[in-house]
């Protein structure tokens, strides 16, 4: 803050370490204590000084011979250190806000480096501490805070505004109605958790906002976005992980495309009927969450996804093919349907067989590691059916041989789809016939 002939005045913690003399020795640390620092001086001849929280004063010489190090690594934090020579002191600032702090920083650099100060953010050399007041430690602490969980309705700040440097904010289920406008005035906000509460809407302001993580669970959004989503905006070009799980959405707004950085999202448990066509302008998308839902389309064409969770009780899941004749431990295609829908969990990164049958893996567009080179398949490249015997399907993926007979002394012949990224590598994986049925 600037007083009122326009010095510099910071509000702080301060500790005060002696480094030299009968004060230094193993010692506990000092404690800090509440601080209003200020630069004072003239022609040259400076001195720090400090009026302590409950009263009396100190003054510290700074000069270029008198200034042995300045640590400004933690300034973003409120956080500033500096070695005196004489006397031998360590002055531990702490608690202050990040601005002021670096303009100190700056002043005690220019002070340090032999170079003039502007005098409009000094003291006079005559110092009147009468017009210095004493700290509020709550307002310190406000103004350095960057994270913040409330959980509950006593602990949520329903006057004035929130700290302004915060980073992470956590809400839990107390009971909120609507979305805190004051929420989009927070410039350095990157991580927003709302939770268990009964928010319907999200404000236009929200575009504001340069998070990386949005999480909104148990609450009773019926759409989203909801609100103009600007492709410009911070929030499209930074958010990251979306978290939509257990609301009301019926459907899903087209601007969700705009979200460029977008690599999970989580949709479980909505009442969702299909996913929309933008879905494919979301590039870096890797994990999708769809459990709970009632599609009865998957997209066509989806991203490449590393993880899908589908979930059971889709309308789109498979039927029970019933008892098979052959029982293999490399399984055909219904049954691996089966078990995908089963285990709630799609890994397409797996080096194992394709766990989805080939229709499902071209609506998803998410092509398996080629049978040769294990590399991921352009999902240009047309996947190839072949009527593989499965022992040498085992063979093909160092799978245990199958063990039972088609009841004619031989082995089942099974459809498989295999899926190959280049012609060369189709055939050095099938360079002799014996890999094809007869």
């Amino acid at each position: 803050q600037l007083g009122a002939n326009g010095a510099m005045r910071i509000d702080c913690q301060l500790a005060v370490l002696l480094t030299g003399g009968t004060g230094c020795g193993g010692g506990p640390p000092p404690r800090a204590r509440r601080a209003l620092l200020s630069l004072c001086g003239r022609d040259g001849r400076y001195r720090l000084a400090c009026q302590w929280g409950g009263s009396g004063c100190q003054a510290w010489p700074v000069s270029a011979a008198n200034i042995e190090r300045l640590h400004t690594r933690f300034l973003s934090e409120g956080r500033l250190t500096l070695c005196l020579t004489g006397p031998h002191v360590q002055l531990l600032i702490s608690g202050a806000e990040p601005r002021q702090l670096a303009g100190l920083a700056r002043l005690l650099g220019d002070v340090a480096g032999g170079r003039g100060v502007d005098r409009r953010l000094l003291l006079g050399s005559g110092l009147d501490y009468s017009s210095l007041t004493s700290l509020d430690k709550r307002r310190v602490r406000a103004r350095t805070q960057t994270q913040l969980t409330v959980s509950s309705r006593e602990a949520y700040p329903s006057a004035g505004d929130f700290p302004p440097h915060l980073v992470q904010l956590s809400v839990g289920p107390i009971g909120l109605r609507r979305f805190d406008a004051r929420l989009c005035r927070l410039g350095q906000l990157s991580v927003l958790r709302i939770h268990g509460n009964q928010l319907e809407s999200l404000p236009d302001a929200i575009n504001r906002l340069p998070l990386t993580e949005l999480s909104l669970p148990g609450n009773r959004l019926v759409t989203f976005p909801g609100f103009e989503l600007r492709a410009a905006g911070p929030l499209a070009s930074s958010l990251a992980v979306l978290d939509l799980r257990d609301n009301c959405l019926a459907w899903l707004g087209s601007e969700l495309g705009r979200l460029a950085a977008l690599r999970s999202l989580d949709l479980c448990g909505n009442r969702l009927t299909r996913l929309p066509d933008c879905l494919p302008a979301v590039p870096l998308l890797r994990s999708l969450a769809l459990d709970g839902n009632r599609l009865r389309l998957l997209p066509r064409p989806a991203v490449r996804l590393d993880r899908l969770s589908i979930g059971s009780g889709q309308p789109f899941s498979c039927r029970d093919p019933g008892r098979l004749p052959v029982r293999l431990p490399v399984p055909d295609l219904a049954s691996l349907c089966l078990a995908v829908v089963r285990r709630l969990v799609v890994d397409f990164r797996s080096k194992s067989p394709p766990p989805l049958p080939w229709h499902l893996l071209d609506d998803l567009a998410a092509m398996p590691a080629c049978a040769a080179c294990r590399r991921h398949c352009d999902p240009r490249v047309a996947p190839c059916p072949l009527p593989v015997h499965p022992r040498h399907l085992a063979a093909c993926y160092e799978l245990p041989a199958p063990v039972d007979s088609d009841g004619n002394g031989g082995v089942a012949t099974v459809p498989v789809m295999l899926h190959f990224c280049s012609a060369a590598c189709f055939e050095r994986r099938f360079e002799l016939c014996r890999y094809f049925s007869c």
